[in-house]
């Protein structure tokens, strides 16, 4: 249920805290609190983990909360662009 929400919603408060200058590391921070916020405001007790990879204006971002990760393979090498926390 809260991936479903999460899912839903967070491409849309990302593309508005974007649109809105939000530096693209605090952009998604920020959208992950507020997905938070809302799965706790709807009384959802489920859980989620995310990992994304935001690509603006030419630089690679990445976020993840939870269990994780994002990797990139770089001619046949697992490259680490997350880091767990």
């Amino acid at each position: 249920e809260a991936s479903c929400m999460v899912g839903a919603r967070f491409p849309s408060i990302l593309r508005q805290k974007l649109l809105d200058d939000a530096f693209p590391p605090v952009a998604l921070q920020e959208s992950i609190n507020d997905c938070h916020d809302i799965v706790v405001e709807n009384g959802i007790t489920s859980g989620c983990t995310a990992g994304v990879i935001l690509i603006f204006r030419n630089r690679l971002y990445t976020a993840n909360c939870g269990d994780a990760r994002a990797v990139l393979c770089r001619k046949g090498k697992a490259v680490r662009l997350s880091v767990d926390h």
